[in-house]
């Protein structure tokens, strides 16, 4: 059924609108039409035929199919975007919603920030091949812990999840188990309280579940070691055992095993997700306070940090995952190593170094981008939400600036003064899609998402 609305304006002696002013008020129909049917939910229901008409002009304008007939207007697919990328480019992925239409109502722990946190303060997030999960705020930004899923086919943005209550007293005060006040807050549903969640987000291939580790929680900013799955189909938490380490989180998943590589500033650990068990942990670390953008190189068998201004990895190439046992937590010879950087400007080879221009873009620190490994090219990509890719090889430690090719399609020009980088990191919103062959980025709550497929590097 096709569903059309009808405006009678059939001539000047019958209609309100006249002869001589009836072009502004039909615009204006139409304009608002238009306007609905790009941004509503929920199409009209109206029957007949839509038409404008001056003594000799008619006009009819097709609506959406309503809710019983059909699926909204058709947008663009991933898979169809994907067909025709040209590596070195960027691509727009226009969706139904934004983040931002999603949000929930205020409430009584919108705290300074509300849910724009979940994107501006220290937060990240994590793909399967069928949606990106982001979920963050915490500390004094924000205190909803609600959890927000994109689905790739539905091109839809859904809250999942609604905030969490907090155990508090008569006067809206955190408090603990035992009733003590507190300002580590307590959902009464047994949720993951909201936090910065820094790198501390992966799915997990083998559960298909999402976790989620220590981060910033809200009211204190403290980091425990708490540590939860979220089940995308049910829509629930679980908890889940402790970690053996606390503080804010790197983390990674190493795929040939489904293990979590996990890293604070003093350690890495290596920790089964299924039996929720630590297999090992590292001699040390980098003397480092953590919430750092991390990241796993499965040829080079390297998980490296992002620190303020420099790289450590670990290197795992003789880790025995199957020799580990578990419930038998061991210590090895593992320490990270620190990389003199290397980029190439103005056609030379030099060391790199944070804050002598030497990338056209250049952040503040390191932790500003999230980062993740391309296994076609063997090589790290890394996004702050700028138009610039940086890719940074784990063999030579060279970093490359990777420079678009079209300049007006690209995440810092796109709807000028709405995409530009953000201060508190990308973390695991930066994400290679195995499925799509290609990086996924998010990084503005009042837009879709970005495509890019890092080019042919020698």
């Amino acid at each position: 059924m096709i569903n059309f609305l009808h405006i009678n304006t059939s001539s000047a002696s019958d209609s309100p609108i006249s002869e001589n002013n009836n072009r502004k008020p039909i615009t204006k129909v139409l304009f608002i039409l238009s306007e609905w049917v790009a941004n509503t939910d929920h199409p009209l229901n109206l029957i007949g035929d839509f038409s404008v008409a001056t003594p000799d002009l008619a006009l009819a304008v097709k609506l959406p199919p309503d809710e019983g007939n059909g699926e909204p207007p058709a947008l663009p697919s991933i898979d169809s975007i994907v067909e025709q990328m040209q590596a070195g480019q960027w691509y727009y992925v226009k969706t139904h919603n934004t983040l931002a239409e999603v949000f929930p109502p205020q409430h009584e722990d919108w705290s300074i920030i509300g849910p724009m946190a979940v994107l501006t303060a220290w937060s990240g997030g994590a793909i399967n091949d069928h949606e990106l999960l982001v979920w963050g705020g915490g500390h004094g930004d924000y205190g909803g812990n609600e959890v927000y899923l994109f689905n790739f086919e539905k091109l839809r943005w859904q809250r999942a999840t609604e905030p969490s209550r907090y155990k508090k007293n008569n006067i809206k005060k955190c408090v603990d188990n035992q009733n003590n006040p507190s300002n580590d807050c307590i959902t009464l549903d047994g949720a993951a309280t909201s936090a910065h969640s820094y790198d501390a987000i992966q799915y997990l291939p083998k559960l298909k579940k999402f976790w989620l580790g220590p981060g910033s929680i809200y009211r204190s900013g403290r980091a425990l070691n708490d540590t939860y799955l979220f089940n995308t189909k049910t829509k629930q938490w679980q908890q889940q055992m402790r970690l053996p380490i606390s503080g804010y989180l790197s983390s990674a998943v190493e795929p040939t095993t489904g293990n979590l590589l996990i890293a604070n500033g003093n350690y890495l650990l290596g920790y089964d997700p299924v039996s929720q068990q630590p297999l090992f942990k590292s001699l040390s670390g980098p003397d480092y306070g953590g919430a750092s953008p991390g990241a796993y190189a499965l040829k080079q068998q390297r998980f490296i940090q992002l620190l303020n201004s420099s790289v450590v990895s670990y290197d795992l190439t003789n880790v025995d995952w199957q020799s580990l046992q578990i419930n038998t937590f061991v210590k090895l010879p593992i320490e990270p190593r620190h990389h003199k950087l290397q980029i190439n400007h103005n056609g030379a080879w030099q060391p790199f170094q944070l804050g002598q221009q030497q990338l056209s873009h250049e952040p503040a620190s390191f932790r500003q981008f999230g980062i993740d490994y391309d296994p076609e090219q063997n090589l790290f990509a890394l996004w702050d939400g700028h138009k610039n890719v940086v890719v940074l090889d784990p063999t030579t430690w060279r970093l490359m600036e990777l420079k678009n090719l079209d300049q007006t399609n690209t995440p810092s020009v796109f709807k000028a003064g709405t995409s530009q980088r953000k201060g508190q990191g990308i973390f695991g919103r930066w994400r290679y899609s195995h499925k799509w062959r290609c990086f996924i980025g998010f990084n503005d709550a009042k837009q879709g998402l970005w495509l890019y497929r890092l080019p042919i590097i020698h």
